[in-house]
């Protein structure tokens, strides 16, 4: 059993997961599209979610249907600059118990941990971040879990950057005396927001991308106005026993498709997923009966979803989505998708480039 399921009821799920993020932030973007002019039923299209299901905090939202929302999005708008929109928008309280875990926090440094430590769930870890200090700079250096389209990686890049530094500005009451930022895509149409809104040199076009400051910045250490300890710390247990609890409280169904998608691309035994839940074999099945479904439906329908949702967000082959789906080849995967969706996956992308 992977051990981020060996925990106690106190125990905060280590953050490697890759599965699925709690509502947090599609609730975000749900109230944002709105005020734009758009409904939660097209932004949600394509995806497992409905506004509904996003209002139970226990509704684990998949990483594929995360990408592809923020897919429609774009694709709703058209705006390049979406994700510096967005960051314009948001507000401590639009990341809820987090938002509060940071105002209490002494500094900058302090927040920043806290920040690291339970994003993911509310905010999931599409990005990878690997911090190094190096001749008196601290380098953050992000690389992406998924070849996203470019204009994709772009939105969650620039997502990251302004969200990150208007909370920031928000808790620290200041502005981020940075270095310099480099990124690897070239210079979007709205490039003089970046300088604008970090105040510092970026660099596009570039192999890797990061975010670079002095290691010995005064702002690491200033303390913020509402420090309160007892306040983090209460929070901090809440935050731990909610992030346990978000894994748990949820149906049978609903944990199975998160651990498929965990697991991928191994595809579990019914004897081996049982034992993820601690259940036998019959009693795994039974409960999924209950629900009206089973094992091989629920495997085959998120094989399903997530082959769509990367043929329309990633750059991926063929070949590498039937790898990471668990397919033993390329064949395999085409001759389920043609079972599933009754066209060939050349016909379905050939639609999606006609809409």
């Amino acid at each position: 059993m992977p051990k981020h399921l060996k925990m106690s009821a106190v125990t905060a799920r280590e953050p490697d997961a890759f599965a699925s993020i709690r509502p947090t932030k599609l609730n975000f973007y749900l109230r944002c599209m709105e005020k734009f002019g758009y409904s939660p039923a097209q932004v949600l299209a394509g995806t497992n979610l409905s506004k509904a299901r996003l209002q139970d905090r226990y509704q684990l939202v998949e990483i594929p249907d995360y990408i592809r929302v923020v897919s429609n999005m774009m694709a709703l708008t058209g705006w390049p600059d979406l994700a510096f929109r967005l960051g314009r928008e948001i507000r401590p309280g639009d990341i809820g118990i987090l938002g509060h875990a940071i105002s209490a926090c002494g500094n900058t440094a302090e927040g920043s941990r806290v920040w690291q430590k339970y994003n993911w769930l509310f905010f999931g870890n599409l990005l990878l971040t690997r911090e190094t200090e190096e001749d008196g700079l601290r380098r953050f250096e992000y690389t992406p879990r998924v070849k996203l389209l470019p204009n994709l990686l772009q939105f969650f890049i620039e997502e990251k950057i302004s969200v990150e530094v208007s909370l920031f500005k928000h808790f620290n009451q200041g502005q981020i005396s940075s270095r310099y930022y480099t990124v690897v895509y070239a210079p979007p149409p709205h490039a003089a927001l970046y300088e604008k809104l970090l105040g510092a040199p970026v660099t596009f076009n570039a192999d890797r991308i990061t975010f670079v400051i002095e290691a010995n910045e005064a702002f690491l250490d200033s303390p913020f106005p509402g420090a309160d300890p007892e306040t983090l710390e209460v929070i901090s247990s809440y935050l731990d026993r909610e992030s346990a609890a978000a894994f748990t409280h949820t149906s049978a169904s609903a944990r199975t498709r998160h651990l498929i998608l965990e697991h991928f691309p191994r595809i579990l035994s019914v004897a081996e997923m049982a034992a993820e839940f601690r259940w036998s074999s019959r009693t795994f099945c039974r409960n999924l009966e209950a629900e009206g479904t089973s094992y091989q439906q629920l495997l085959a329908k998120v094989r399903e979803e997530t082959a769509k949702n990367y043929l329309v967000t990633t750059s991926l082959s063929v070949d590498d989505i039937s790898n990471m789906l668990g397919f033993g080849d390329s064949g395999s995967l085409r001759r389920a998708f043609k079972t599933w969706t009754g066209v060939t996956i050349s016909e379905y992308k050939s639609r999606l480039r006609q809409r």
